[in-house]
């Protein structure tokens, strides 16, 4: 059976979007964290490349446009608090 929400007007079922944000989202938050010793001591370089969907809401394209601007966010803050590491994102917007 499957279970559906509601959250502004956005329908989407549930499992699917889950399964989006840990392969879209959490899987790499997960990579850069395991890295980050690593790229410290190499003073590395963090590049994520991302869609438009990070900083334009499309309909339809929830899980999508959240996980993008969660690794446009990540980017941004590893970029703030580690400053031996150089963390850019790109985006095609």
């Amino acid at each position: 059976m499957l279970r559906y929400q509601f959250v502004s007007g956005l329908h989407y079922e549930q499992t699917e979007t889950a399964a989006h944000r840990r392969n879209a989202l959490m899987k790499p938050t997960v990579i850069v964290q395991l890295a980050i010793p690593h790229l410290r001591s190499r003073r590395g370089r963090v590049i994520n490349v991302s869609g438009g969907g990070a900083v334009t809401a499309m309909a339809g394209w929830s899980a999508n446009c959240v996980s993008k601007a969660g690794i446009s966010h990540l980017t941004a803050v590893l970029a703030e608090e580690e400053s031996e590491i150089t963390a850019l994102g790109a985006s095609d917007r």
